[in-house]
């Protein structure tokens, strides 16, 4: 019998994998190259490990790559919060190292890791919503 999910509509293909997930990946997925976003996003990053971080920061944050270094440098390689050592991988991780900025102006504070990143951008939401913060608070006492 053959379940929903092993059956695929016409065009679609299993990721083969790229670089260590070389045969591993086998998500579905409907593209030219029959790589899957994760798969595409490490081969774009071997061949040119700085050209899509340096566009995203361009269009993200209107800031060069040599902008970012030196403010990772100035921060000795550590979050502007906790201290904590940046880690800067491709992935999910509480230490990887994000841009935090202010979502009105645009202008960049510094740079954070992820869970200081989370907690920044809940800590400005508490702030500018109180009848959040009061069912928080609610939810907490139960």
């Amino acid at each position: 019998m053959t379940r929903m999910y092993e059956r695929k509509p016409e065009g679609w293909v299993s990721c083969p994998g790229y670089g260590a997930h070389e045969g591993k990946c086998g998500r579905t997925n409907y593209s030219a190259r029959g790589l899957c976003g994760a798969c595409t996003q490490r081969r774009r990053t071997e061949l040119n490990p700085d050209g899509d971080v340096s566009a995203r920061l361009k269009r993200r944050y209107s800031m060069t790559l040599e902008e970012y270094k030196a403010l990772i440098e100035r921060q000795a390689g550590k979050c502007q919060l906790c201290a904590r050592k940046l880690t800067f991988e491709i992935g999910r991780s509480s230490t990887r190292a994000v841009v935090d900025h202010c979502h009105k102006t645009k202008a960049v504070r510094g740079i954070l890791c992820q869970r200081c990143n989370v907690a920044v951008g809940f800590y400005e939401r508490i702030k500018s919503e109180p009848d959040w913060h009061a069912a928080i608070d609610d939810y907490l006492r139960r």
